[in-house]
């Protein structure tokens, strides 16, 4: 299994509210106008799951199999080409700021690994970056 990590990146927003928002994916109808259109197909999504098409990959369902009230959300890929998790974590710096990080853990041949790691290290990047700019009021 192969881990990507992102750097951390500070939120200027308390950890609780940071935390409800990102465990409701209903509240990425906030953010759609973020992601690039020439990469998105489609983007559908409830309060425990995200579908997402991507070219070249297809179609890429994230649903939440864990949450850690304010701490981490777990993703997981049922129905992904590649099996892999994915996790934000949260952690209080004081009343007002917290950080994040992102983690994505993959299961990758030799051939793709290759091919792979620099779009998963770019990815976990640009995800906790969105995360950290968020309006979270």
């Amino acid at each position: 299994m192969d881990k990507f990590e992102s750097s951390i990146k500070v939120i200027p927003y308390p950890q609780d509210k940071v935390y409800a928002k990102l465990s409701d994916l209903r509240n990425l109808e906030k953010v759609k106008d973020r992601i690039p259109r020439d990469k998105v197909k489609s983007l559908t999504f409830d309060t425990d799951s995200v579908a997402i098409a991507i070219d070249p990959i297809g179609k890429v369902t994230l649903e939440i199999i864990e949450r850690e009230p304010c701490k981490t959300i777990k993703f997981g890929s049922p129905d992904s080409p590649l099996s892999f998790n994915l996790w934000v974590q949260l952690v209080p710096v004081d009343e007002t700021t917290c950080k994040t990080r992102v983690t994505i853990k993959v299961e990758l041949n030799i051939l793709t690994r290759n091919l792979m790691k620099g779009k998963l290290e770019e990815a976990v990047e640009k995800l906790a970056a969105m995360i950290a700019s968020v309006d979270y009021d």
